[in-house]
């Protein structure tokens, strides 16, 4: 048997964060590293760094070469055409790597390599459904054309109520408050200082819109009552993705993400009959990289029947 054939790796290349695990090929976790990553279509070169990083950890953390191994890679932006060549032609160095989008590996480890469908709610949302190996994806557009409920989201829109208020547009709420002091803690030492409140929010991208989330979240358990509002717009959005997915309830639902459990927990307080807590959701049953190594063991598979034909 070849390296291709015992020792898999599979690696998440997310907007905040690669993470690459090696396996054995009975699935055993042998290896991890991980390091910063961004967007495929934000930043290739940043990309490629944080692949070359892990790669080159867990050459080291296992003894051997990676440049042989099977290697399945699940990158967020994979739809960036740019960026896609760029990637591609970087991975013409290993012999056998697959590359895919960081949806498709998430919903091959949702359920094990199974059919089902996934809900991913963190700084963006998507939807997806796998069935018989097919990938059907829902939504994951970004923050300017969709994102609805995401965390970016839940930023945007406490943001956008603050200008309300600071414009006498909406009445003070302790949600203003909050993010009126995050945005002084935030400029008071650098030259950032001088921007007004819109010069500075214009400056922010998704990762920095969720950031605010939490602030969203904290609130509302505090019965803020804009927060509150915002939560609940937000849990509609999470459902109507939940519904779309489920195909008439044929399918498992199987979630991840940062923001999905807060929304949850203020459901349960707030809103008690949201539909969405009558969905049976699941966590993932494995991490995204696991989905990427099973990616890289079919792609393996389906290439060795092509070449036997």
């Amino acid at each position: 048997m070849t390296q291709k054939d015992t020792i898999f790796i599979g690696i998440d290349v997310g907007g905040t964060r690669c993470q690459a695990s090696a396996y054995s090929v009975d699935g055993r976790l042998l290896a991890l590293a991980h390091a910063p990553s961004v967007n495929l279509g934000v930043d290739a070169l940043k990309v490629i760094s944080a692949l070359d990083q892990v790669l080159a950890r867990l050459s080291h953390l296992l003894g051997l070469p990676v440049t042989d191994m099977s290697i399945g890679i699940g990158c967020a932006g994979f739809s960036h055409v740019t960026g896609r060549e760029r990637l591609l032609k970087w991975a013409q160095a290993y012999s056998f790597c697959h590359i895919t989008s960081d949806i498709h590996i998430a919903s091959i480890a949702a359920n094990t390599g199974a059919d089902c469908a996934v809900v991913i709610a963190g700084t963006g949302t998507c939807g997806a459904t796998y069935q018989h190996k097919q990938l059907h994806q829902i939504g994951g557009h970004g923050l300017l054309l969709g994102d609805h409920g995401s965390g970016a989201w839940l930023g945007l829109q406490a943001v956008k109520h603050l200008l309300a208020v600071y414009e006498r547009c909406s009445l003070p709420t302790l949600l203003s408050s909050v993010l009126s002091e995050y945005k002084a803690e935030r400029t008071k030492n650098d030259s950032s200082a001088s921007l007004t409140t819109v010069q500075y929010f214009s400056q922010y991208n998704s990762h920095d819109f969720a950031s605010i989330a939490p602030y969203v979240f904290s609130t509302a358990k505090q019965a803020d009552t804009c927060a509150l509002d915002i939560i609940e717009t937000g849990l509609g959005h999470i459902n109507t993705l939940v519904n779309r997915v489920s195909e008439n309830q044929t399918l498992p639902v199987f979630y991840v993400g940062g923001v999905l459990q807060p929304y949850l927990t203020i459901a349960l307080e707030f809103f008690p009959q949201h539909a969405l807590l009558q969905t049976d959701l699941k966590p993932f049953t494995q991490p995204p990289e696991y989905g990427a190594m099973l990616f890289a063991r079919h792609s393996n598979d389906v290439s060795m029947h092509s070449q036997q034909i």
